[in-house]
């Protein structure tokens, strides 16, 4: 039931200071964040980083009273996570009943650790093997749009201090 949702691809982390100050500004005046991580890679040193600096910016006295998007990590490509042969969705990560599912639990565990993401979603969107996990993204943006909407206002608010209180008003 959303009018108007506005997606933005943002360029991946690449060490270059120039894009982590892109993405840092894109990531700060966002109302929600999907930051979309490949299953089976490993290396987050490049995200670890960014998320480093991004709680530094929440953490500094001039955005102490802004609220953080709400940040989703999609763990995407997760059929290419051993077992390999073993691709069979709809997956319930509640029950540890494959190695296919162990192997999911696992990655989500190592990168909610490192990342610290209000929630992970894993996914697959091969155009190789099933689709899965749209379903879920939808029903987060739908469950998170209220306080997607608070992040937004308050963004606002603050961007607004220095106006005239009917110009914030409207």
């Amino acid at each position: 039931d959303i009018e108007v949702l506005n997606l933005v691809d943002l360029p991946g982390l690449d060490g270059n200071e120039k894009t982590s100050k892109t993405v840092l500004k894109h990531v700060t005046n966002a109302d929600m964040v999907l930051w979309v991580l490949k299953a089976n890679q490993s290396s987050r040193q490049l995200d670890r980083q960014f998320m480093l600096g991004l709680d530094e910016f929440y953490a500094h006295k001039n955005n102490l009273h802004r609220k953080k998007p709400v940040l989703t990590g999609v763990l995407n490509q997760v059929d290419k996570l051993k077992p390999l042969a073993e691709w069979s969705p709809p997956y319930d990560l509640t029950q540890s009943d494959s190695a296919k599912v162990d192997t999911i639990n696992k990655a989500i565990e190592y990168n909610q650790k490192l990342l610290n993401f209000d929630t992970i979603i894993p996914t697959s969107f091969s155009t190789e093997s099933q689709q899965w996990g749209q379903e879920s993204i939808e029903q987060l943006i739908a469950n998170n749009l209220d306080e997607s909407i608070n992040v937004q206002r308050n963004r606002q608010r603050l961007e607004g201090a220095d106006t005239c209180a009917s110009a914030q008003f409207k």
